[in-house]
């Protein structure tokens, strides 16, 4: 969904007990100017200081080099490199993934909803294919969520909210009905999954939530992030998402009505982001102390204006 770039630094450290999402000092005050993107919805982390955007705004890729101080986890320096260029019918990327062992760059898009795969040269490749439910997204609510599992190689995506046949678009009281994917190694649909978003409440007409980002760690971690519309401002909300008990959806053909368990939510970290429009979510490297950067970014302004923020996860 579209809406200067913004990205927001997060530090993760993964223990024992409840988790929760801390900020670590660093106030939104750091600037950098990357004159040549705009609108950036989507970040993946590849390797080293090397991190690749994706624009709602034109299609292409940005390699970005993102400088992070391996004892404190702040961002010290952003700078982006020679833009690649990709040939496509598909319009508005919204997230991407990267496969650096095999050279590929997975995006998800909205229109059509779809995968697209590219070279770092910016190749079309193969791509998964969506299970045809995913052909009944809503205008603007497809595909924003993508990301890889570093351990397996599995790929997770989402569409932002609810499908035609799954019921009621998220508003007032009521929050969305999405639908997680799952995709194996080799590109086949494996498991999928039903989250409930959070109600965007208020009295005001025009809220809504929708699931933007999705973030998969070592050890079988999977984060998503929310942007909650209320009619007065967006909020920020990062969860982590337990699969749990949760049904199977793959082969339910329409969810209004039908009988499931969808999966849990934890809420590690939420923010008052006013108009500010955080919709990608990377995990970068991990620092000294064993704790894992993560940086949000948000897609609104003019691209040449971009914030970092940094956080912390921990367990009490």
């Amino acid at each position: 969904m579209r809406f200067a770039s913004v990205l927001l630094l997060l530090t993760a450290v993964f223990a024992a007990g409840a988790p929760a999402i801390v900020p670590a000092g660093q106030q939104p005050e750091f600037l950098a100017t990357l004159t040549g993107v705009s609108e950036l919805s989507g970040l993946t982390w590849c390797r080293d200081d090397l991190y690749y955007g994706v624009s709602d705004d034109k299609p292409g890729i940005f390699p970005l080099r993102l400088t992070i101080d391996p004892a404190t986890g702040l961002l010290t320096a952003a700078r982006l490199e020679t833009p690649i260029t990709v040939t496509t019918t598909l319009t508005d990327f919204e997230d991407i993934a990267c496969d650096t062992a095999n050279g590929r760059l997975f995006v998800s898009t909205e229109r059509p909803p779809a995968l697209a795969a590219f070279s770092f040269t910016g190749q079309t490749l193969p791509a998964p294919a969506l299970p045809p439910v995913y052909r009944q997204a809503r205008f603007n609510k497809a595909m924003e969520a993508l990301t890889r599992d570093p351990a397996n190689g599995h790929l997770w995506t989402a569409n932002e909210d609810t499908l035609t046949p799954d019921g009621e678009l998220s508003g007032g009281e009521r929050g969305g009905l999405v639908r997680l994917q799952e995709f194996d190694a080799k590109g086949n649909p494996a498991r999928q999954f039903a989250l409930r978003t959070d109600a965007p409440g208020g009295r005001i007409r025009g809220g809504s939530t929708g699931l933007t980002a999705l973030c998969a760690l070592p050890g079988g971690v999977l984060i998503g992030m929310e942007r909650v519309l209320t009619g007065l401002h967006l909020e920020m909300r990062v969860y982590l998402v337990t699969i749990g008990e949760a049904t199977d959806t793959s082969k339910i053909p329409a969810l209004a009505g039908a009988r499931f368990t969808t999966v849990q939510k934890t809420l590690l970290f939420s923010k008052n982001t006013g108009f500010t429009n955080y919709e990608g979510l990377a995990a970068g490297p991990v620092l000294k102390d064993g704790s894992r950067s993560i940086i949000a970014v948000a897609d609104n302004g003019s691209g040449d204006r971009h914030y970092f923020m940094a956080l912390r996860y921990t367990a009490p």
